[in-house]
This record gives structure tokens, C-alpha cells and sequence, in this order.
């Protein structure tokens, strides 16, 4: 529908998020109202009639309170998964969505992540799918070395890195490591863990621009909040070593393959790796065959969601 308007604060996937929707507005997470007036200033000149908003953010109600103002629809999509409820201000702010979208100031409710959909979903929420569509794989590539890069953040304890940095070393395979930080740096030298790096800030072009470096990723995190990264990587014939909250392959040939079954498990995360970099040309041939029923099944999750 080219009268919608996603609006989001996450910047980094910009461009994943283009291949899921026609429009999108860049917003910072802590934006002042002044900026929100000029907003809607913007909806107004380009007669959007109903705007999506990803997550919960400072002055959401008073954006919310504008919009309804002017006759415009609103419909939220969280993107955040069980895990992150753990920081009493995200529950907070789920709370304030929930109670938003019972009142019917929400149009409509989404959930990316599963958990969170079958905790609400008899409350007629959604399930959405986001997918990537850039796929470059029909000519696989040998890699002619084992560097594992981990994503996810050092400073965030849903992302585990620091259980997938074991597991490397368990193996003694190289890291290649996107995303450096002091404490990543720290606990590297103190395992003496051969790293290369590009040190960068983590965003779609980034990480595209490392993958031929790159022969497995992992991305064992307690919550999905990098799950748009794993479906690039594996369209640029790179594998994913996948938590269990994972929204993908579930119920598939790779869900054994590729899936942990203990986030915390060190020994199975090192297994996962192994098999992986062992079996990288047929589990990229399989998740080929299965991302094509995928892309069908995010196309409707999305449409069915702007039609409500």
C-alpha cells in the first residue's frame, strides 16, 4: 500500500527494512516533540493514511495523540523478543503498547518475534515476518579459511556473545571480529583467540561488505535482535549458528543443523560450529529451497497486516 509509512529508529538495517516496505522514516529513539511536529508536517505532504511504527519510543504518546489528530491510522510491529523484558523500562513500555492497542489507539498489533506472538495472539495480535531479498548464491563458493565472526553486541548480555567466543576457542578457529569493543578485546587476549578484524560500527553495508571474509556466523542470542543479519548472511552463501528462540527453520531439514538447543551450552554451540563449516555448501543448498517458501510467507504476513 503506497499510502503507508513505517517509521523506525533502528538505522542499521535501513536497507533490510526497504525490501519489507515501499516508504520508511528514519526517527531517533529519543526524539523531541519539535521534530514530531515536523513529522507530521511530512505525513500531511505525502497523504500517508496509516503509519507503522516499530517499537516503543520517548514522546511515542504525544506522535501518537498527532497522528490520531490528524485522522491518520496507527499500527505498532515489536521487534523485540521474551528475552529483553528482563529491563523493568522495556516491560514498561510493552505494558503502555498493550494497553494502547486495547484501547483501540493501536489499529493493529505485530510481533517478529514468536514467543512474544503466542503470548498475545487471543488478543488478535499478528505474526510478521521481515525478510531480506538480496540472495546471491546460486554459484557456491569454497573458503579457503575458518574465520567465524559472532553477531551481536559485547555490551548487551542478550546477545551471549561471550559463550559463542568460548565455543570458537574450543575449536581454535579464527574470529573475525565486526564489532569491536573493549571488553571483546579484553577477552580475547585472555584466551588467546586469533582475531582479524575490521573494527566498524555494525550496519547492513558493513557487514556485506566483510562477509567474503567470512566462512560461518553465529548468533546464539537470547533474544532476536539481529535476526535480519542471519537471513543476509545466509543468502551470501554464509551459515548461522542459531539460538532456540530463533525465528527460523523451525520444523525444517536445518532446525537440527543449525539450531542450538541450549543457548548456555558451550559444548553444543562448538558442535553446531563444527558441522556447519563441515556441511556449508548443502545447508546453504537447503536453505536456498526453504527461503523461497519464506519470502511467500513474509509477503503475506506483511500485506495481511496493512489490510487490518
Amino acid at each position: 500500500m503506497n499510502s503507508t509509512l513505517l517509521i523506525t529508529a533502528r538505522k542499521d538495517i535501513y536497507l533490510y527494512l526497504q525490501d519489507n516496505f515501499e516508504h520508511i522514516y528514519y526517527i531517533n529513539s529519543n526524539s523531541f516533540k519539535c521534530s514530531l511536529k515536523k513529522f507530521i508536517k511530512y505525513i500531511k505532504n505525502n497523504n500517508f493514511k496509516q503509519v507503522i511504527v516499530e517499537d516503543y519510543f520517548n514522546n511515542f504518546d504525544y506522535l501518537l495523540n498527532l497522528l490520531l489528530e490528524n485522522k491518520t491510522k496507527v499500527k505498532l510491529i515489536w521487534t523485540k523478543g521474551v528475552g529483553t523484558l528482563n529491563d523493568h523500562l522495556e516491560l514498561d513500555n510493552l505494558s503502555n503498547v498493550i494497553e494502547l492497542y486495547e484501547s483501540k489507539k493501536i489499529s493493529a498489533l505485530g510481533f517478529t518475534d514468536r514467543s512474544m506472538y503466542l503470548l498475545y495472539k487471543d488478543k488478535g495480535c499478528s505474526l510478521i515476518k521481515y525478510t531480506v531479498k538480496d540472495t546471491n548464491i546460486e554459484n557456491f563458493e569454497e573458503k579457503n579459511n575458518d574465520n567465524v565472526s559472532v553477531i551481536g553486541n559485547g555490551y548487551n548480555w542478550q546477545s551471549n556473545v561471550y559463550n559463542q567466543l568460548s565455543a570458537i576457542k574450543m575449536n581454535n578457529y579464527d574470529l573475525y571480529n565486526l564489532n569491536d569493543i573493549n571488553i571483546v578485546r579484553r577477552y580475547l587476549k585472555f584466551w588467546n583467540i586469533t582475531t582479524y578484524s575490521n573494527y566498524t560500527k555494525l550496519n547492513c553495508d558493513t557487514f556485506r561488505d566483510n562477509l567474503d571474509n567470512i566462512s560461518l556466523c553465529s548468533c546464539v542470542e537470547f533474544s532476536n535482535l539481529y535476526d535480519l543479519y542471519c537471513i543476509d548472511s545466509y543468502n551470501h552463501g554464509v551459515p548461522v549458528v542459531l539460538g532456540n528462540n530463533t525465528l527460523f527453520f523451525k520444523g525444517t531439514k536445518l532446525e537440527d543443523k543449525v539450531i542450538v538447543k541450549s543457548d548456555d551450552s558451550i559444548n553444543e554451540i562448538a558442535d553446531k560450529m563444527k558441522y556447519c563449516l563441515n556441511n556449508r555448501e548443502s545447508i546453504i543448498k537447503e536453505y536456498n529451497s526453504l527461503k523461497k517458501d519464506y519470502d511467500v510467507e513474509s509477503k503475506e504476513s506483511i500485506e495481511g497486516f496493512l489490510s487490518i
